[in-house]
């Protein structure tokens, strides 16, 4: 199989990759758990742990780059609120358990992004999914919100044709529309998964990677998404 990378400067995405991920997707989270019994991981995205330490930890990287820190704190002010900042292990799993008690769960893959996914070379088709390292149990909408910022991007835009057609296919394949309250939360889901991206980002500086140029495209999608109102307009449309 072949990787479409898509990037700011090298746009690759075409709508039949975010078609057939869409799809991918749905089917993986209509999958009945109860039909398995091993254990499941304990997922690696914590909305709440996320912003503490986005907010509390991250000092060496606002002195390095205060311009890119100063981006993702206005998101993390106007946007992400009802998510309090929290100290203590325990009570962040409480909250976030409490917060999250009335939203679809299922399995999750937790990492869909471009480097993961293997297309057929002679096919507008998946080849393969790659990396179910952190696969776990958690809300659909993890998987629902950073996929969308993953694959609805094209370029340094984030397409809202795409993220349309998307949540349809995704839906489809599902056999379940999305409920209030996922509708109500992907907005915020949208803006913590990418956070969760730029956090392990940060933490990742000593390996050498472009650690700008990496958080400059995670955040692009969700600075669109936030001056948009982009899921206010999708619900009306899809309903």
């Amino acid at each position: 199989g072949i990787k479409h990378i898509n990037t700011p400067d090298n746009p690759l995405r075409q709508l039949w990759q975010t078609i057939e991920i869409s799809r991918f997707l749905g089917r993986l989270h209509s999958i009945d758990k109860q039909n398995f019994s091993f254990p499941f991981n304990r997922r690696t995205i914590n909305i709440v742990d996320t912003k503490y330490q986005l907010v509390n930890c991250c000092y060496e990287f606002e002195n390095d780059d205060p311009h890119l820190y100063k981006r993702i704190r206005r998101i993390l002010e106007e946007y992400t609120h009802v998510i309090p900042l929290i100290e203590d292990e325990r009570e962040k799993i409480i909250f976030e358990e409490n917060f999250e008690k009335n939203l679809p769960k299922g399995f999750i893959h937790v990492d869909i992004h471009d480097e993961n996914v293997l297309f057929c070379p002679n096919q507008n088709k998946i080849a393969a999914v790659l990396d179910f390292d952190d696969m776990s149990f958690g809300p659909f909408l993890i998987d629902i919100a950073m996929t969308l910022c993953f694959w609805c991007s094209c370029g340094s835009k984030f397409n809202t044709d795409y993220a349309k057609t998307f949540l349809i296919e995704y839906q489809k394949a599902r056999n379940m529309p999305l409920t209030n309250d996922e509708w109500n939360l992907l907005e915020l889901y949208c803006y913590m998964t990418m956070f969760h991206q730029i956090l392990f980002a940060i933490q990742s500086r000593d390996s050498g990677r472009m650690i700008s140029e990496t958080i400059n495209e995670l955040i692009l999608p969700i600075e669109q998404i936030s001056q948009d109102k982009l899921f206010l307009k999708l619900r009306e449309d899809l309903r």
